[in-house]
């Protein structure tokens, strides 16, 4: 069991690959319906780990697999205990010149839970990437070199949408905060 989906994003390969690199990514990749909030984002997709909190306080640790690291082609992650132990499941992110253009971005997932369940989970995040995507590229017609950005309300449902959306940009996001 497990899943294929793909699409064509209109970026090209190295643009796509550092997209998903940076801060903000697997939060602007979460489909709001889902009961689950990032709890920690990892430091890097070759090796680091990804904390997702699941309800009834359980947590998904996606673990980076170095071995599964190609820079701007893939990158994995694989499910780690606890839940790990339980349920199989490894992600396999894959990004390949699309001959008209584009990246066809893959995304091959190694699990016994059903396609019909993963399905929608995947048309959204390719749907928000292409969407985002498109949007830095309007953001650099106007403004081609990076900003800085300083946000309040950072951390509300807005502004931590607004400083992910900002950061996979390349964009840097001073979130400013009551406390220390």
């Amino acid at each position: 069991m497990g899943l294929t989906y793909s699409s064509v994003v209109p970026a090209e390969p190295d643009e796509v690959f550092a997209w998903h690199s940076r801060e903000g990514a697997i939060t602007r990749l979460m489909p709001p319906w889902q009961p689950v909030r990032v709890a920690r984002e990892a430091p890097s997709v070759r090796d680091g780990q990804a904390v997702l909190a699941l309800p009834g306080a359980l947590r998904w640790v996606a673990g980076h697999d170095p071995s599964g690291y190609d820079p701007p082609r893939q990158f994995a992650d694989v499910l780690l205990p606890p839940l790990g132990a339980a349920l199989h499941w490894r992600h396999t992110h894959l990004f390949t010149p699309d001959p008209g253009g584009g990246t066809v971005v893959a995304d091959v997932v190694a699990t016994p839970v059903p396609e019909r369940v993963l399905r929608p989970m995947f048309a959204y995040r390719h749907r928000q990437l292409a969407a985002d995507l498109a949007a830095h590229a309007r953001a650099r017609e106007v403004c081609p070199r990076p900003l800085t950005v300083a946000l309040t309300g950072a951390s509300g449902l807005i502004g931590s949408a607004l400083a992910a959306l900002l950061t996979t940009g390349g964009h840097q996001a001073i979130r400013l905060v009551r406390r220390a």
